[in-house]
């Protein structure tokens, strides 16, 4: 199977729309659109980031597994309790929630990161 086919499967079977991932990838939606079409190819950089936003391994989407290998079975064994449940609750939401929660979580972040600096 081609990179463009595994994207275009990933994504429909993360239940997400092209713009969707355009806009967590920070790329403009035609530029997404053109990866699915195999008119041109993402960087490396960005075949990560879009693993990591599809929780496969860059070496699913480039085709080496062939199988549905997802980084669950190697990441969820040493995740906390509070952290399955939350992963389970992202998991849970359409692609427009999963937007929000990522953008309400990175907003938690830069709070904590703050208050660091501030004491």
């Amino acid at each position: 199977m081609k990179l463009k086919d595994i994207l275009k499967n990933t994504r429909k079977s993360a239940e997400m729309t092209q713009k969707d991932v355009a806009i967590l990838l920070g790329v403009v939606d035609s530029c997404y659109a053109k990866w699915e079409q195999g008119r041109t190819e993402p960087s490396v950089d960005d075949l990560i980031k879009l693993a990591s936003i599809f929780h496969v391994s860059v070496d699913y989407l480039v085709g080496v597994e062939n199988d549905d290998y997802t980084i669950n079975s190697q990441v969820e064994s040493q995740l906390t309790v509070d952290e399955i449940e939350v992963l389970d609750l992202f998991r849970s939401l359409n692609s427009d929630g999963k937007i929000i929660a990522k953008s309400y979580l990175e907003s938690l972040q830069e709070i904590n990161s703050i208050k660091k600096y501030i004491g």
